[in-house]
């Protein structure tokens, strides 16, 4: 028991593979990501951003705030007022608090708990990822031109 624990630390420090109840795992990558991420958390300077917090708060609530009146009031009935059209509007508020991977965890925790549906799952990933990096081409250029 206490040689398998040893190898398994050993495997683990040097950035092997780890056999953990039947698969291989790769540690290197997991112990990566938690230096930067200890490393990252500790640099920070936290009494520097106190006098931030509240004008933080005050736009994460508009941001909410608007995230859900443009979902119900202007995403939901352009889709049709169904389930599908509900699902791309839930992917719509994880996309708009942050990026193409909450929208799929929004619509992962609806469909958990009422139905699964095809269409959105297709839909929202595409144009999270894809069209709006398009889009966003000509709408920073078009800026760019109006500051010049």
């Amino acid at each position: 028991m206490k040689r398998a624990k040893c190898l398994r630390l050993a495997a683990l420090a040097l950035g092997g593979a780890v056999l953990l109840s039947g698969c291989v795992t790769r540690t290197e990558p997991a112990v990566s990501t938690q230096v930067f991420v200890m490393d990252t958390i500790m640099s920070l300077e936290l009494w520097e951003l106190v006098n931030l917090a509240i004008p933080m708060l005050i736009l994460l609530l508009l941001q909410v705030v608007l995230a859900y009146i443009f979902a119900n009031f202007i995403c939901f009935p352009l889709m049709g007022r169904d389930y599908d059209a509900a699902m791309i509007s839930c992917g719509l508020i994880g996309f708009g608090m942050g990026s193409t991977s909450n929208a799929i965890a929004n619509m992962d925790a609806v469909s958990a708990k009422y139905a699964y549906s095809k269409t959105p799952y297709f839909v929202v990933p595409i144009v999270g990822a894809l069209f709006i990096d398009f889009i966003n081409i000509f709408i920073i250029f078009g800026f760019i031109g109006f500051l010049q």
